[in-house]
C-alpha cells in the first residue's frame, strides 16, 4: 500500500513545487544556524562580539546565496535518502522470498542495474525509482564534481581504515625499562590521529590480525583473510558515502556515464559491504602478447590495497606537479630494483627479520606507485618478480622519465586549468584533455611511446588504470573517455581536435 501512495504523490503535478519548498525551509533552518554565531553574541566563542549593525544587504545576499545552495544539496539528500528506502525495501523482500542467497562475497544488484530474472523487482519500484530519478537537479558536469570530491574523500577514509588495523607498535615509556620483548608488550600502543573520521573508524581487537609473513605480500592474494578484516565495518562508514552511492545509482537510471562514476560506485559499494571483490584485471588470454613480460622470471601478484600508508611515507613524495610525480617514480624505481630480493648469492638475505623487512619495503613501494603516484583502481596487480618487473609492467623507462622531464621543466603547470592549459603553448607531442570536475588529462608523446598524467583536486598523478593484461598499465589509449562527463548527445557531435 505505501508504494501505492509513493507513487501517487511523485505523479503529482505538484509534488516538484512541495519537494523544493520543503527542501527550502530545511535550508533556511541550516543556514540561520550556521549564520547565528554572526548576528548574535556568542559568550562561548573565542571573540564574542556581534557584527555591528548597519549596512545588511551584502549579509543578506550571502544568506541567499548559502539557502540557494543547500536547498539543492537538502533536495538531494531527499532523493537519495527514499531511493535508499525502496532499495532495502526489494532487498528485504528479496531476502524474504529467496532463502537460499547466494554467496556472502557477491554483490546485490541495485534497483533498475542488470541482474537475472530470479532478482527483477517489482514493476512498481522499478516505476518509482524511475520517478525519483527524474527528479534530480544534477546535471552530468555537476555530477563530476561531486564524484571528484567523492573519489577523494573515499581514499582517504579507506587509508585511515587500513591504518586503524595497523597501528603504530608500543612506544616504551623508558627504554631502559624496555630491554626485552616481554616489557615492550606491557606498554600501551601509540594514539593515532585520524582526523575527521577519529568517531568513525575503529579497530576490533577481538578480529584476527595478519602476521608480518602475510602482511609482506609475498606474491599470494590468498594469504590475506580479505578487505573486511582492514576496513571498518558497514555500521561505521559515514551515511555521506551511503547517500553518495545512492546519487549515483539514480543518476545511471537516467544516463550513461563514465567508466570513473562506475570504479567509483564500486568502491562505494565495498564501503558499504555490497561487494567484496573491485574491478580487477582481466584474464590471460590464450596466445596473446604481454609487452611487460620477459619470461625470465616468475610472475607474482600482489594485493596493493591491503599495504598501510602512513602520512610520513606520503610526505616524501608530493605531487602538486607532474616533474615531482615523475621525480617520486624515478626514485621508487631504483629502491625497487635495488632491493636485495633479486641475488641468488649467499650474501642476499635469508629467512628472518632481515628478510622480512626486505618483503615488507617492497610491498610499500607497490602501494606508493600504484595507490599515490599512480592513478590506479584495481586491488592487485600481477608483475615479475625481478628487478625490472615495476618497469616493465608500468610501460615506462628511466629514459622516457627523463625526457618528460625536459619537457615539465619549460612547462608551469601549478594551480593551472584547462582552459588555461589549451591557450598556452605546448611543447611538440604533448596533447591536453579536459572534463567535468575540474579533471584534466595531458597526454606526452616519447619517440614510440605514450604517457599521460590525471590532475584532479590540486594532485597530479600518472594515468596506470589499463585493465587489460595484453597491455603495460601506461597505456593511455582510454584515459580521456574514462573521464568523459558528457551527455549521449554531445558525444555524438564533433569532437574538437585536442591542442597541441
Amino acid at each position: 500500500p505505501s508504494l501505492g501512495l509513493a507513487g501517487m504523490l511523485l505523479r503529482s503535478p505538484s509534488f516538484p513545487s512541495y519537494l523544493t519548498s520543503s527542501a527550502t525551509s530545511i535550508a533556511e533552518v541550516y543556514t540561520d544556524r550556521v549564520l547565528r554565531i554572526s548576528r548574535e553574541p556568542d559568550a562561548g566563542a573565542l571573540f564574542p562580539m556581534q557584527i555591528v549593525a548597519g549596512e545588511t544587504s551584502a549579509r543578506e545576499s550571502f544568506r541567499a546565496e548559502v539557502v540557494a545552495s543547500e536547498t539543492r544539496n537538502v533536495l538531494l539528500r531527499i532523493l537519495a535518502h527514499v531511493y535508499h528506502c525502496l532499495q532495502a525495501h526489494f532487498q528485504n523482500e528479496r531476502s524474504r522470498a529467496d532463502s537460499d542467497a547466494g554467496p556472502c562475497g557477491q554483490s546485490s544488484p541495485g534497483l533498475g542495474e542488470p541482474h537475472d530474472q530470479s532478482s527483477q523487482p517489482d514493476s512498481k519500484v522499478l516505476e518509482l525509482c524511475h520517478q525519483i530519478a527524474s527528479q534530480l537537479p544534477l546535471t552530468l558536469e555537476e555530477l563530476g564534481g561531486m564524484c571528484v570530491a567523492v573519489y577523494m574523500q573515499v581514499k582517504d577514509f579507506s587509508r585511515k581504515s587500513l591504518l586503524a588495523a595497523h597501528r603504530l607498535p608500543p612506544l616504551p615509556l623508558d627504554k631502559q625499562q624496555a630491554r626485552g620483548l616481554e616489557d615492550t608488550k606491557t606498554v600501551p600502543s601509540r594514539p593515532m590521529y585520524l582526523g575527521h573520521f577519529q568517531q568513525l573508524i575503529h579497530n576490533e581487537t577481538n578480529s584476527p590480525q595478519p602476521s608480518r609473513s602475510a602482511a609482506s605480500l609475498h606474491g599470494n592474494m590468498d594469504t590475506l583473510s580479505g578487505e573486511k578484516a582492514y576496513l571498518s565495518e558497514p555500521s561505521s562508514v559515514p551515511w555521506q558515502f551511503t547517500m553518495a552511492l545512492r546519487l549515483i545509482q539514480l543518476v545511471r537510471l537516467q544516463s550513461s556515464v563514465p567508466p570513473f562514476v562506475l570504479e567509483l560506485q564500486d568502491q562505494l559499494e565495498q564501503l558499504n559491504g555490497q561487494s567484496c571483490s573491485g574491478l580487477a584485471e582481466r584474464r590471460d588470454q590464450a596466445g596473446a602478447e604481454y609487452p611487460w613480460r620477459s619470461g625470465l622470471a616468475p610472475l607474482s601478484t600482489f594485493r596493493v590495497s591491503q599495504v598501510p600508508l602512513r602520512r610520513s611515507q606520503l610526505r616524501q613524495f608530493p605531487r602538486q606537479k607532474p616533474l615531482e610525480v615523475v621525480d617520486g617514480l624515478e626514485a621508487v624505481l631504483r629502491e625497487y630494483a635495488g632491493l636485495d630480493l633479486w641475488t641468488e648469492d649467499a650474501e642476499g638475505p635469508g629467512p628472518g627479520p632481515q628478510l622480512e623487512a626486505v618483503l615488507l619495503r617492497r610491498s610499500v613501494l607497490l602501494a606508493l606507485v600504484l595507490r599515490h603516484l599512480c592513478y590506479f583502481h584495481p586491488k592487485a596487480v600481477t608483475l615479475e618478480d625481478s628487478p625490472q618487473g615495476l618497469q616493465q609492467r608500468l610501460g615506462v623507462t628511466m629514459e622516457n622519465l627523463a625526457q618528460i622531464k625536459e619537457l615539465l621543466s619549460d612547462l608551469s603547470l601549478e594551480n593551472i586549468s584547462s582552459p588555461d592549459l589549451a591557450s598556452s603553448t605546448l611543447p611538440e607531442g604533448c596533447k591536453v584533455f579536459g572534463s567535468s570536475g575540474g579533471i584534466l588529462v595531458i597526454q606526452f608523446c616519447i619517440n614510440e611511446s605514450k604517457l599521460a598524467f590525471v590532475h584532479m583536486s590540486g594532485t597530479w598523478m600518472l594515468w596506470a588504470n589499463c585493465k587489460d593484461n595484453t597491455r603495460v598499465l601506461s597505456e593511455c589509449g582510454q584515459a580521456q573517455a574514462h573521464f568523459d562527463f558528457q551527455t549521449p548527445t554531445e558525444r555524438a557531435e564533433p569532437r574538437p581536435a585536442p591542442s597541441e
